[in-house]
C-alpha cells in the first residue's frame, strides 16, 4: 500500500513539474499575426499577469498599455523593450517594440528607420539579421516574434552597424521572453 502511495505522489510530483509551462520553449510563426483577445484571455491576463506590469491608461483613446515592471529603462545602451497594447473597444492586443532613447538617436542621427540586429549562435557560429522597422502592427509582431524565436536558440544579440551587444543581460532576455509570452497568451497563440 505504502509503494501504491509513494509512486502516485512520484508521478503527481512529475507530471505538475514538467506540465506547468509546456509553451516555455514553443515556437512561434512570425508570418501569422493574432491580435484578437477573448474574454477569458482578458480576465487572464488582468487577473494574473498584469501585475508585473506597469499600466498605462488611455481611456480616451480606448487603451491600456503594459510595460513589464523589470524593463530596462537605461539610455546608454541599446534596449528593446516590449509593450503590450490592449484596444479593450475592439478586443484586440498588439506587441510594441519599444526602443530606449539610445536607439531613438541611432534613428536621428542616421537619418535610418530601420534597425538591423545581428543573432549569432554561440556553438554553431551561424548567425543572420533581423530588422526592426518602426511602423505597422504587424511588421512590430514579425520582428517580435523573430526575437523571440531566436532567444529561445540562445542565440545573442548584436546591434549594427557597430556589434553593440543587445538583450545582453538574463534579466532582459527574461523580461523580453516573460513579456512575449503573455502576449502570446492573450491573443490566443498559447493556451
Amino acid at each position: 500500500m505504502k509503494s501504491i502511495f509513494y509512486t502516485f505522489l512520484i508521478l503527481s510530483f512529475s507530471i505538475s513539474l514538467f506540465s506547468c509551462n509546456p509553451d516555455k520553449e514553443k515556437r512561434v510563426s512570425p508570418t501569422k499575426p493574432k491580435n484578437a483577445t477573448t474574454q477569458n484571455s482578458v480576465l487572464f491576463f488582468k487577473n494574473m499577469r498584469s501585475l508585473d506590469y506597469n499600466r498605462i491608461e488611455e481611456p480616451k483613446l480606448k487603451r491600456e498599455i503594459y510595460v513589464h515592471e523589470d524593463a530596462n529603462q537605461d539610455s546608454l545602451k541599446p534596449i528593446l523593450n516590449m509593450t503590450i497594447v490592449y484596444l479593450w473597444d475592439k478586443d484586440k492586443a498588439y506587441i510594441i517594440t519599444d526602443p530606449n532613447k539610445y536607439i531613438e538617436n541611432y534613428f536621428d542621427e542616421t537619418k535610418n528607420d530601420t534597425l538591423k540586429v545581428r543573432w549569432k549562435n554561440p556553438k554553431t557560429k551561424a548567425q543572420g539579421t533581423l530588422f526592426y522597422i518602426a511602423g505597422h502592427v504587424d511588421t512590430q509582431y514579425e520582428f517580435a516574434t523573430r526575437l523571440y524565436n531566436s532567444l529561445l536558440d540562445k542565440h545573442e544579440f548584436y546591434m549594427l552597424p557597430d556589434e553593440i551587444p543587445i538583450l545582453s543581460t538574463e534579466k532582459e532576455r527574461e523580461t523580453f521572453r516573460i513579456t512575449m509570452m503573455d502576449y502570446y497568451r492573450l491573443v490566443g497563440v498559447f493556451r
